[in-house]
C-alpha cells in the first residue's frame, strides 16, 4: 500500500486515507516502528493533492476502482487530514505548508459535500461510489478539526445511508444505476456495499470489499439514526419511490427520473423516458430483483469482451 502511495497510482488515495486514519487514531502506539513512521510521513508529504481531472475516452477507460468523482473527494479528504497532521511543514509537490493544504482541502470538500447534499452523486446509485463516499465521510466525522466539515460529513452520511436503505432489497442494492459494477451484476453478495449493509443494519454479506466496512467500523463519532435503520430493514407491504437524479450520460439529458416499487417478495426499478433513441453508455436502466442471486435486467452489448476496463462491454452498458 505504501508503494502505491509513493508511486501515486490512480487508486492510491484510498491507501493514503488508510495511513492518515492510522495517523489520526493510532500513531502513538508503541508497536509502530520509527522507520515505518518515517516512510509513511515522507509519502504523505510527497503526495500530490492538487486533483486534476482527466479526459479519458469512456470506451477505453483504465480499469480502476474509483470514478473521477470518488478520486476527487478522497484526494480532498486526504489533503485535509495531511494538512492537519503536518501543519507547519512544507509539502514537496506544492511547496506549501500543511496549514495551506488543510484550508485548500476544506474549501474543496465543503463544496463537494454541499453539491452532493443538494443533487446527489453524479454516479448515482453506483455501489463503488457509495462505498468511497462513506469511507471518506467517516474519516472526516472522526478526524476533521473543522466543525463545519464534521457536521456536513455526518449529514451527508445520513442521506447516503437513507438512499442506500431505500434502494435496497433485503441487503441487496437493487435500484437501476448510473454505472454497473461488473463483479456484482450476477450476485449482490459481491457488491462493494453488501458488507456495509451487513455492518449497519444486519442485511447483506461481508466480502472482499473492505474499504467502507473497515472505515465505518473504526468510526466512533457517527451513530446511524434508528429511523434510517427501520427504512432499510422494512420489508412488509408495498413501497413506491420516486427520485430525480442527475443524468450520468450527457447525451440522455441533464436529469433522470427513477421509480422503484418494493414489496416483501421483489424489487422493481426503472428510469422513466430516459434518453430514448440515443446511445447508451454504462447505465442500468431497469432491474427486477427477487433475491441476492436472482436479478433480471437487459443491456445491448457493444463488445464481446467482459473486460471491465472496456466500457461499454458484454455486461456493462448498452
Amino acid at each position: 500500500a505504501l508503494a502505491r502511495v509513493v508511486k501515486q497510482q490512480g487508486d492510491s488515495a484510498i491507501d493514503l486515507l488508510g495511513f492518515l486514519g492510522w495517523m489520526g487514531r493510532y500513531w502513538r502506539k508503541k508497536n509502530i516502528s520509527a522507520e515505518l513512521k518515517k516512510r509513511i510521513s515522507q509519502a504523505v508529504l510527497g503526495y500530490s493533492y492538487l486533483f486534476e481531472t482527466t479526459n479519458v475516452s469512456s470506451q477505453f477507460r483504465v480499469d480502476t476502482q474509483f470514478t473521477e468523482e470518488s478520486r476527487e473527494f478522497l484526494t480532498g479528504v486526504c489533503e485535509i487530514l495531511a494538512g492537519q497532521q503536518f501543519a507547519q511543514q512544507e509539502f514537496g509537490v506544492s511547496g506549501k505548508t500543511g496549514a495551506w493544504h488543510q484550508a485548500h482541502g476544506e474549501a474543496a470538500v465543503v463544496q463537494w459535500m454541499t453539491d452532493r447534499g443538494k443533487y446527489g452523486l453524479r454516479n448515482w446509485d453506483s455501489a463503488g461510489g457509495i462505498e468511497a463516499s462513506l469511507a471518506g465521510l467517516s474519516h472526516l466525522v472522526d478526524l476533521a478539526q473543522s466543525v463545519e466539515v464534521r457536521e456536513l460529513a455526518a449529514t451527508l452520511m445520513d442521506k447516503t445511508f437513507f438512499l442506500l436503505g431505500l434502494n435496497s432489497f433485503t441487503g441487496s442494492l437493487s435500484a437501476c444505476h448510473s454505472e454497473s459494477d461488473l463483479g456484482s451484476l450476477g450476485s449482490s453478495r459481491l457488491s462493494p456495499v453488501a458488507g456495509i449493509q451487513r455492518l449497519m443494519w444486519g442485511m447483506g454479506t461481508f466480502n472482499d470489499h473492505d474499504m467502507g466496512v473497515v472505515s465505518l467500523a473504526c468510526c466512533k463519532n457517527y451513530a446511524l439514526p434508528d429511523i434510517i435503520r427501520k427504512v432499510a430493514t422494512h420489508i412488509s407491504g408495498a413501497t413506491w419511490g420516486r427520485e430525480r437524479v442527475r443524468s450520468a450520460n450527457p447525451s440522455a439529458g441533464t436529469e433522470a427520473y427513477k421509480v422503484i416499487y418494493k414489496t416483501a417478495d421483489f424489487f422493481l426499478s426503472s428510469l422513466q423516458d430516459y434518453g430514448c433513441g440515443k446511445p447508451g453508455e454504462f447505465e442500468q436502466v431497469w432491474q427486477a430483483t427477487m433475491g441476492a442471486d436472482a436479478r433480471v435486467f437487459t443491456n445491448h452489448p457493444r463488445l464481446l469482451s467482459a473486460n471491465s476496463g472496456l466500457l461499454p462491454n458484454l455486461w456493462q452498458g448498452h
